[in-house]
């Protein structure tokens, strides 16, 4: 007798072998009943046309399997409708990625078993408004995933109490108002992007935060103060009595300007007086042209000869 540990429908396929004997089936809006599948430690159901909820049915519904600690929904169509997952006591992991989601309708973050849970990732879908300050209250969580949707509003500083949260990605939001400073204190972060958001104010740079890269900022006119920039090293730099007074810059390209100018009027009566003087006095003239033939038939050719 075969206990089923592992049960996928993804890609629109039911994969052959143990996972049909274990009495699984799935119907109109995807109601799917775990029949016999109590001991199911992983359900993925990802690249589907799962339209609307995934259903509860009785005594088969997905919140019966006690034992789960990996479920995966991405890349389907639930928009709005309930997922009941507050009874999965053993549930680490969820995937909800392009899961077109518009709103934090279904109990993420209510009931013991999300205490413990390790891995959320709620990336490229349709969530707008604020980010519940409750997710902070997600303990044990390793990875947390929010990227790519139309969140608003502020970082909680509750996130600072994921002491063991190792990547946090808030990109491609609206997020505004500062960073936490509090976020410093979460010593196991390895990972954090909060790049092409709104946020304003400058970057923490102790502890862990000093590592980041600026690409994990980019897209953020308001914040400023990058760990390892040029401009931050110089603002550091800098001693008060050391800035540049106003109209020091245009002082001096005004008199590069006037110099230049004064030395080409210069050159050029120099060259107009003396093709006048040339013209005007015979005997200068001629002694400029033997001046000329000298050096041409005497000088020339020993300044050849030098040469090769």
């Amino acid at each position: 007798m075969y206990v089923l540990h592992s049960f996928r429908v993804s890609s629109g396929t039911v994969s052959p072998g143990e996972d049909n004997q274990a009495g699984a089936t799935y119907r109109h809006r995807w109601q799917v009943d775990f029949v016999g599948t109590s001991q199911l430690i992983y359900v993925d159901l990802s690249n589907n046309n799962i339209n609307g909820l995934v259903e509860n049915h009785g005594s088969t519904n997905i919140s019966t399997l006690k034992n789960l600690r990996v479920l995966k929904l991405d890349d389907n169509n639930l928009e709005s409708g309930h997922i009941s997952v507050s009874d999965l006591t053993s549930l680490r992991t969820l995937t909800l990625s392009d899961a077109s989601l518009n709103e934090f309708s279904f109990p993420l973050y209510q009931g013991a078993n999300q205490l413990t849970m390790s891995a959320l990732d709620l990336s490229c879908n349709k969530l707008t408004g604020l980010i519940p300050p409750e997710l902070g209250e997600l303990e044990h969580i390793h990875s947390f995933n929010l990227s790519y949707n139309n969140l608003k509003g502020p970082i909680p500083g509750s996130f600072s109490n994921l002491k063991k949260i190792e990547s946090l990605d808030f990109s491609f939001n609206n997020l505004s108002g500062n960073i936490p400073s509090q976020l410093v204190e979460l010593n196991t972060l390895e990972i954090f992007n909060v790049s092409y958001n709104n946020l304003t104010g400058r970057v923490p740079v102790s502890r862990q935060f000093g590592d980041f890269d600026e690409s994990n900022y980019r897209g953020n006119p308001g914040l400023f103060g990058f760990p390892g920039s040029d401009l931050h090293n110089q603002t550091q730099a800098l001693p008060p009595s050391s800035h540049i007074k106003d109209g020091d810059g245009d002082h001096d390209k005004t008199f590069i300007e006037d110099f230049l100018w004064s030395f080409g009027m210069s050159c050029a009566t120099i060259f107009l007086a003396t093709i006048a003087i040339l013209h005007i006095n015979p005997r200068w003239r001629q002694a400029c042209f033997d001046f000329v033939d000298w050096y041409i038939l005497w000088w020339l050719p020993m300044s050849w000869r030098s040469l090769y």
